[in-house]
């Protein structure tokens, strides 16, 4: 389960997630920095929700703070 269902759960995080996942063209951002196309299936924050910042919509629903990535690199990420 997510960190932050609070901000999950809105309809705001549905509407940035498929904003960013057009935006990259449904493509692991990560993946193609190493000339591999793959596909992404998660959307991640760049600056990572915190308990600080989790209310603050430019990190939590602004798609200039997010990003693509295939699974693996989202795992390796965190």
């Amino acid at each position: 389960m997510a960190r932050y269902p609070e901000i999950y759960s809105k309809a705001q995080w549905g509407t940035a997630r498929r904003a960013a996942l057009v935006r990259d063209n449904g493509l692991c951002q990560e993946c193609l920095k190493k000339g591999i196309v793959k596909p992404g299936t998660e959307v991640h924050h760049v600056t990572e929700l915190s308990d600080d910042n989790k209310h603050d919509w430019n990190i939590a629903y602004n798609i200039d703070n997010l990003v693509t990535l295939c699974m693996e690199c989202h795992s390796n990420i965190h």
